[in-house]
């Protein structure tokens, strides 16, 4: 192993990576966990069964430039799921922090440090880094700028640091979930008595939108239909699906205005929903073809988390509100 950065001082921390199938992005990801100004000890790669090669890329990049102190396995975890995966690293791991980062997400070069120092205060237990959110092309830049927002910062758990001991407290990640499972595992905490503490110099990018229309619908469906089984966000859904079920009534009863409800529903949705998201009242302007784009793809999102939501009514009811 070629040691790289010798110089560089080496941290107590086990950095997570869940990942199947991420040949193409895990190039950035493997570059900026090299450019840390504070390295992990162990970086740990749990692969559901990857065919691209991601496996063999990461091997050789740790035995080209991996470090002096630090350790890099890719543990596999064939037909496992993200929360899965995130478990086999968490229970590999032999450092006392454990941080989280996910292919397709590119690290700033201080972001591990920033984590780090915050929590080096006793008593700090979980904390939470920003993700930055952006595209470049028309269609990942409609669908970052109709969720995420264009430019906006949010707190993620794929940029977060938390002790070891947090797990013998919450758990871990239910292994049955496709998506959603972050966040159950989030409300876990408080009731298990740990304070989730924010670091917002702790930033972190994610650009890599869904790039076709078929595949963002698909990822909402998916991810709906997931967090509902999570019972993530139960009254958001409820909200959602009154306002549905307002809308039919409009529709039966006054059908003379179901028109202007739906023409006032795509101007506010298409237009106005990713200005109020995004942080650029032009957030269209690296790719202008993304304006008419989010009119055609705000109903089509909707429309998708709509089919995931009547496909899972009777556990949605059946469910206790939170």
């Amino acid at each position: 192993m070629a040691q790289s950065g010798s110089s560089v001082r080496v941290i107590p921390v086990a950095l997570v990576v869940p990942m199947l199938n991420e040949a193409a992005t895990l190039p950035e990801l493997l570059a900026a966990i090299e450019r840390q100004s504070l390295r992990p000890a162990e970086v740990l790669f749990a692969d559901s069964g990857s065919q691209d090669g991601g496996p063999a890329l990461i091997t050789q990049w740790w035995n080209n430039r991996g470090w002096e102190g630090g350790r890099c396995e890719v543990i596999a975890n064939a037909g496992g799921l993200p929360g899965g995966n995130r478990n086999a690293g968490v229970r590999r791991a032999s450092q006392p922090w454990i941080a989280f980062l996910d292919a397709g997400i590119v690290p700033a070069d201080d972001w591990l440090e920033q984590l780090y120092r915050y929590a080096e205060p006793p008593g700090t237990q979980a904390l939470s880094g920003d993700c930055r959110f952006d595209a470049d092309h028309a269609v990942p830049l409609a669908v970052c700028a109709l969720s995420a927002g264009v430019g906006r910062r949010a707190p993620v758990l794929p940029a977060s640091l938390f002790r070891r001991e947090v797990f013998d407290r919450a758990g871990f990640f239910r292994e049955d979930l496709r998506a959603g499972e972050d966040l159950e595992w989030l409300q876990r905490l408080a009731p298990a008595g740990i304070t989730r503490e924010f670091c917002t110099g702790a930033l972190v990018h994610y650009r890599h939108f869904p790039p076709t229309l078929g595949a963002a619908a698909r990822k909402w469906f998916v991810y709906e239909k997931n967090s509902i089984r999570a019972g993530v966000r139960q009254r958001q859904k409820r909200i959602y699906l009154s306002a549905f079920a307002a809308f039919l009534g409009i529709a039966a009863w006054l059908p003379q205005y179901a028109a202007l409800a739906v023409i006032a529903y795509g101007l506010l949705r298409g237009g106005v929903d990713p200005v109020r998201r995004s942080r650029d009242l032009f957030w269209w302007r690296r790719a202008p073809g993304a304006l008419p784009l989010a009119f055609l793809l705000g109903p089509l999102l909707d429309l998708s988390k709509l089919a995931a939501t009547l496909v899972s009514l009777p556990e949605i009811i059946a469910r206790p509100q939170r």
